[in-house]
């Protein structure tokens, strides 16, 4: 199964569908690009870099998968230690994904492996550790849907300010079939300090049948399919969900935002022009299905619904940031002169485009900064703040 743990399942769409075209400026600016500030590569021995977090007073948390820890800078780049190694000891952690936000000035780092969340001050030191909610009850699903599944697991999303939880939950159903599919669905919910889970939303189904395929009761990710993507604002006051499909040479994105208690911020369909795959990458990515377990003939059987279901395009959409300041940014198919990122406001509106030089992904954002990273030529990551301008929006609409 290449799904890992990474919550990237599909958007809620619980309000009017509106196209991207409407209410929007008709010839959005494009933002300057000014670098002030470079973590480079050579001088800091970066592995890769999935995700980098920028704190309330702008440090920057960088995840190090390799090493378990977390290196931490300040604004102006001075490196002020890390935090963590491997271990299930305090401060340790047991996964290389790492996932972590803002409760207030309290910086809280997820571990899915030991199933804790760990706190620490502003001086890096922990300040306790404390272990996921108990998944051993049954949650109603609301009034429609009639079900009471039992949790078997969470992916935490955000801690709120009254030290609640909201995350991804996962069903029976789900957990209990690795790499096989599944009929129940993931939803957001809320764990408060004491009682019973809440129900927030419902999530799509995981094994789609948009994006997955099944033969001999093994599933697989079809080929240039767009995965579903959620992510949570730093200071977890928001989640934003979306999904892609295609419609003849365009892609169809349904992005929808919400806010941590359920509610719907805004929600867009997003119709946007794609780009052909070759042939050749096509043959080249239905050469490379070959399952490492199965019966003889599954890669072939794979194969052949990977070549009648996969794509005619590239994803539209690679990546999705929630801002700093209620902003969202899409990062659009990679071009060789780079990527492109759509930029919108906190209604859904497009207010402005950035276009990074090649080598360079968006890992966070807000209408005055961008943090990127960037790959040389042989591979090696640095870090890069730009300052941004010729964006703006009123600051109830951002």
């Amino acid at each position: 199964m290449r799904l890992n743990r990474l919550p990237m399942y599909a958007g809620i769409w619980c309000a009017t569908h509106v196209p991207l075209s409407a209410q929007n400026q008709p010839n959005p600016p494009r933002a300057q690009l000014t670098q002030d500030l470079r973590l480079d590569a050579t001088a800091e021995d970066f592995p890769a870099i999935s995700r980098i977090y920028v704190s309330p007073n702008g440090s920057m948390f960088i995840p190090l998968a390799q090493d378990f820890r977390i290196r931490v800078y300040d604004s102006t780049g001075k490196n002020l230690g890390s935090i963590g190694r491997r271990g299930s000891g305090p401060g340790e952690f047991g996964t290389a994904s790492i996932y972590l936000g803002w409760k207030a000035e309290t910086l809280w780092v997820d571990d899915g492996r030991l199933r804790r969340i760990s706190y620490f001050g502003p001086d890096l030191r922990l300040i306790r550790t404390n272990a996921y909610p108990s998944f051993a009850s049954k949650i109603r699903l609301g009034q429609s849907r009639g079900e009471s599944p039992m949790i078997v697991n969470i992916t935490p999303l955000s801690v709120q300010p009254d030290g609640s939880i909201v995350g991804q939950a996962y069903p029976a159903a789900v957990s209990s079939a690795a790499g096989r599919a599944a009929g129940a669905s993931p939803f957001l919910v809320r764990y408060p300090k004491k009682g019973d889970p809440q129900f927030l939303a419902d999530l799509p189904a995981v094994w789609d049948p948009r994006w997955t395929m099944t033969a001999l009761g093994f599933s697989d990710l079809i080929p240039f399919v767009a995965i579903p993507l959620v992510v949570a604002s730093a200071n977890g006051n928001h989640i934003a969900h979306m999904t892609s499909t295609v419609s003849g040479d365009s892609g169809i994105a349904m992005l929808t935002v919400l806010k941590a208690t359920g509610d719907t911020m805004f929600a867009r369909r997003l119709s946007l022009p794609g780009v052909p795959i070759p042939q050749i990458v096509r043959d080249s990515a239905l050469f490379a299905i070959k399952p490492g377990e199965g019966p003889p003939d599954l890669a072939r059987r794979l194969q052949d619904i990977a070549k009648e279901r996969m794509p005619r395009i590239f994803p539209t959409v690679e990546n999705l940031v929630l801002g700093r300041d209620n902003t969202v940014w899409l990062g659009l198919h990679t071009a060789p002169e780079g990527q492109r990122v759509l930029v919108l406001n906190s209604k859904g509106n497009t207010i402005g485009t950035v276009m990074l030089p090649p080598g360079m992904k968006l890992k966070q954002a807000s209408l005055g900064k961008i943090w990127v990273t960037q790959k040389d030529e042989n591979d090696l990551v640095s870090v890069v703040r730009f300052r941004l301008t010729g964006l703006s929006c009123s600051p109830t609409a951002c």
